[in-house]
C-alpha cells in the first residue's frame, strides 16, 4: 500500500514539497508514530493475556494495520485477541477454568476484586471486531455478553458463570 502511494505519479491536483509528492494521511499523528515504533524498533506489541485494555491498546494500531494491510502488525494482535476470546468450545472451556481460578483467588483474597480490572470487557471487543475485521471473536464475546447480568456493577465478584 505504502509503496503504491508513494509511486503515485506528479500531477497538478496532488499537494508537493520540494517538488515531491505529498501524500494526506487522515490518521492522527500519535497513532501513525506508534505504528511506526513497532514497526522499526519493537519488535512486538507486549500484551498481557486477559487484559481489559487490550481493546483500547490495540484499536489504533490495528485499525491503521487493516488499513493499510501491514500483515505483521495485525496477525499478531489478532492471535492476542483471539486468545482473549477463543474461536473453539475447547477453548472457551479451558478460558472458564482459568476464570474460575481466578474467581477463587479473588473470593480468598480481602482486598475487593473488580473483574472489570481483569478480565476482557465483550463490548468493547465486540466495536473493536466489527472496526477492523476480526469476525472470529464475535462469538465468543457476543457469548459473554449475553451472560452478564442486565443491571451489571462493577463491584460485582461474580458476573461469569
Amino acid at each position: 500500500i505504502f509503496a503504491d502511494m508513494f509511486a503515485l505519479p506528479p500531477s497538478d491536483s496532488n499537494e508537493s514539497y520540494e517538488r515531491r509528492p505529498c501524500i494526506q494521511m487522515p490518521d492522527s499523528a500519535e497513532d501513525l508514530e506508534a505504528v511506526l515504533r513497532l514497526l522499526y524498533y519493537e519488535t512486538t506489541l507486549s500484551l498481557e493475556r486477559l487484559d481489559p485494555k487490550t481493546p483500547s491498546i490495540v484499536d489504533p494500531i490495528l485499525s491503521i494495520a487493516t488499513k493499510y494491510e501491514i500483515r505483521v502488525l495485525r496477525e499478531p494482535i489478532i492471535k492476542q485477541l483471539t486468545e482473549d476470546w477463543p474461536t473453539t468450545l475447547k477453548a472457551w472451556d479451558v478460558l472458564e477454568k482459568e476464570i474460575a481460578v481466578m474467581l477463587k483467588a479473588a473470593y480468598d483474597d480481602p482486598v475487593v476484586f473488580i473483574m472489570d480490572d481483569h478480565l476482557p470487557e465483550p463490548v468493547s471487543a465486540i466495536r473493536l471486531a466489527y472496526k477492523c475485521g476480526v469476525p472470529t471473536i464475535l462469538p465468543a464475546a457476543f457469548y459473554h455478553l449475553s451472560r452478564l447480568p442486565m443491571r451489571w456493577d462493577r463491584t460485582e465478584l461474580k458476573t461469569i458463570g
